[in-house]
Order: C-alpha cells, then structure tokens, then sequence
C-alpha cells in the first residue's frame, strides 16, 4: 500500500543556558571607595568657617548659605551683604568622590557623562558714595583624576561689578577648558546658565577615578568698611542650583554605601542569541497553540456537518 508522502518537521533543541552563558561577560562594576563635602563661609566680622564630612553639609551665617548634599548631588551656595564696604563675603561648597572599577573588565565612558549644571541669579544696588562697588562674583569648578588626566578639568567664571564712577559697569564671563573638558552656556547682568563636562575617558580594572566639583560664591557692597545706611547691596545666589551627573554605561552597575541619586544606570541590552532564542521560543509556542486549535474547531465542525474532511 502506498501513503501519500508528508511533510516532516524537525526540531532543533539547544541549551538556551549554555548558549546565554557562552555569550555574557562579567558586567562591569564601578565602586564609591571614598566621599567628602565641605562648605565655607567667611565674611566681615565672621572668621573663616570650613566644614568637611562625608555626605551632608549645611551652614547659614547672616545672608550667606552653603549646602552640599552628596546623596543628591546638589550644592548651593548664596552670598548677600549690605553697606559692608570693599571687604569681602563668601560662600563655598564642594566635593570629592572617588571610584574604583572593581569589576573584570573595562568601563568606557562616553563624553559628558559626567557633568555639573549651575544656574544662578544675581542682584546690585549702587550707594549713594561717590567711590565704592557693588559687585557679584562665582566659579565654579569639575576636575577629574584617571589614568592618563591628572591636570585640572575645566571652570567658569562670572564677574559683574557696578558703580558710581565709572558709571560703566564691569562684566566677565568665560570658560578655562582643559585636557578635553569642556563649558557652556549664558549670562548677563542678572542670571548665569553654565555647563561643565567631561571628555570621553576608559577605565580598565582597577584603576581609580576621583572626581573633583566646587561652587563658589562671593560679593562686595560700599567702600572702604562700610557706612551704613549708604544704600550698598549685592547677592550672588546659587541656590537655584548646581548639580553633579554621571550616566553609567549601559550593563554597568554602581557599588556604592551612600546611595546615589546622581548617578544614573542604564539597562543591559539583550544579547543578540538571547534575542533570537526567545523569538524562537515564541514561534514554537504560537505553532502548538494553533494545533491545539485545530483539535478543538475539526471535532466540533465534523459534528455539526459529518461531511467535512480534516
């Protein structure tokens, strides 16, 4: 007896487990080994106060403030003075972190992973002496250390000085980039927009990144030590704020005792064999599903109508 010829399907079974393991690396770990925030406050009549801890700082002294949140990543800084004359009132803030790559194998960041934004507003009134300045000033700072950088990162700096003579105010605002770094941004009389960034850099097992960010403030209001009532004033605020981010390359994971909002991870893409496993997988099931189907529709069809084949 002859049967008409069928088709055959052949299966093709693989370990999906050996296969995932052949093609998944350790992934790459980045440690926090080391942490410091400070503030500092000075300022006439007030010593100079500098204060270090390992994550969290805050210090108000008359019209100046400075905060450092390590956990965050956010520093403010704000300096105001009134008919205090040329002497100076400051107020800084800053950090250091230092990383670890403690995994087996390289983490390459890309350019800007690492990057602080500072926003910033200012405000002046010109006395009534014939001498004397209202003046705002900030910088701001973010330098790194790893293999091959061990020269200062990149630094803005805004100056704007008012008074009565000369009636032309005084106004600077500029970047110093090094070594790849880079700064950008806006300013004029009344608000700064800033940017600072770091270049493209890889760090093999082991090796160390420190990373380096300060916020500084300071104003002059009169002249000589100050008359009261005068009508001199000058506030330089960065409460508004500065930031600092880090973006993780992609598989990359944080170790680190402090959690840290600042520093940002991003998913592990899907290796390209898993990929094609699960679409597999998916096939196979949406193939038995439909001859489930069919088992289900042909008896109850043939029931109704005995003179259908299947």
């Amino acid at each position: 007896m002859n049967f008409p010829a069928k088709p055959i399907t052949l299966f093709l079974c693989v370990n999906p487990f050996s296969t995932f393991a052949a093609v998944v690396s350790p992934p790459p770990v980045l440690s926090l080994i080391a942490s410091d925030v400070y503030v500092q406050y000075g300022g006439p009549g007030v010593a100079n106060t500098l204060q270090h801890h390992p994550s969290v700082l805050s210090i108000a002294v008359g019209g100046s403030t400075a905060s450092a949140d390590f956990g965050s990543g956010i520093f403010k800084a704000s300096s105001a003075a009134a008919d205090t004359g040329s002497q100076t009132t400051y107020a800084y803030t800053g950090m250091t972190a230092t990383f670890k790559n403690t995994g087996a194998v390289n983490i390459s960041f890309a350019a800007g992973a690492i990057d602080a934004d500072i926003d910033a507003v200012f405000s002046r009134t010109i006395g009534s002496e014939a001498s004397g300045q209202a003046a705002t000033v900030l910088s701001s700072a973010l330098a790194g250390t790893y293999p091959g950088n061990n020269v200062p990162g990149v630094s803005v700096l805004y100056q704007y000085g008012a008074s009565n003579s000369p009636s032309s105010p005084f106004f600077d605002f500029h970047f110093n980039p090094n070594a790849g770094f880079t700064g950008s941004g806006t300013a004029d009389a009344d608000k700064l927009s800033a940017n600072l960034a770091f270049p493209a850099f890889t760090l093999k097992p082991n090796d160390i990144l420190t990373v380096n960010y300060s916020l500084n403030t300071w104003v002059v209001a009169g002249v000589g030590l100050g008359t009261p009532g005068s009508g001199w004033s000058a506030t330089s605020d960065a409460t508004h704020t500065a930031s600092i981010s880090l973006q993780l390359p992609a598989g990359t994971l944080l170790n680190s005792p402090i959690a840290l909002d600042w520093v940002k991870t991003a998913p592990v893409p899907l290796p390209p064999a898993i990929g094609l496993m699960l679409t597999g997988l998916a096939g196979i099931f949406g193939f038995t599903r439909q001859r489930s189907h069919q088992a289900m529709i042909f008896p109850l069809v043939e029931s109704i109508n005995p003179g259908i084949q299947s």
